[in-house]
């Protein structure tokens, strides 16, 4: 008999859909109940995505190479990969509509506003302390208003194309007037990549404040 008649079989005895079982429960057979943190465990694995399952090992690896191969090892490094870390985790979170990512957001946008300081790269850590930290902040208020109460998942909506072209061309009004600010702040490095960087990721907190997907 192959092993899949055979599992067959034995989830056919065990649900009482065969003929020698049938009528049975659960309980009637006096089977041990699994583990409630078991189930949990292996719960979350099936949930668990393909993507995700990549996800968490490429950053990990990533941030681990980071802090092998870059020199001068110090804290501005080692703050940087913790925030990478950090913010990993809180954009999975983010992606699943849970309130721990936003905290777990605020936190990373501290530690990398620090390291912002450390790089000189005024930009980034100006940005951070005047608009993610707030967005964050005001994030958490936002999630808790469109929480859906039986699942506490956040209730998101779909983006059409009207809307996407409305957040384009702020992206591109954005990404020009953060530009000339940066360009002509003393001792800014790359202005031009720090201002896309800047303006990709403000576009993306205020779309995730406004509950698109």
């Amino acid at each position: 008999m192959s092993n899949k008649r055979i599992n067959r079989v034995s989830r056919n005895l065990i649900l009482g859909t065969s003929s020698a079982t049938r009528g049975a429960f659960y309980h009637d057979m006096q089977l041990q109940e699994p583990d409630e943190k078991r189930k949990d465990i292996v719960w979350a694995l099936k949930q668990t995505s393909w993507f995700e399952r990549l996800w968490y090992p490429i950053f990990f690896i990533a941030g681990i190479l980071c802090l092998i191969f870059i020199r001068p090892f110090n804290y501005e490094l080692v703050f940087a990969v913790l925030s990478l870390f950090i913010y990993m985790f809180a954009n999975n979170l983010l992606a699943r509509g849970k309130l721990l990512g936003i905290f777990l957001s605020i936190f990373s946008a501290t530690l990398y506003t620090i390291v912002s300081f450390i790089a000189k790269v005024y930009g980034e850590a100006i940005i951070n302390i005047a608009l993610y930290i707030p967005l964050d902040i005001i994030a958490i208020i936002t999630f808790k208003k469109n929480q859906n109460k039986n699942t506490d998942q956040l209730d998101v909506r779909a983006m059409n194309v009207k809307n996407a072209m409305i957040w384009l061309g702020i992206t591109a009004l954005m990404e020009a007037i953060i530009f000339v600010i940066l360009y002509f702040l003393p001792g800014q490095i790359f202005p031009l990549l720090n201002s896309l960087s800047v303006t990709l990721f403000l576009v993306a907190l205020l779309v995730r404040n406004f509950r698109f997907k």
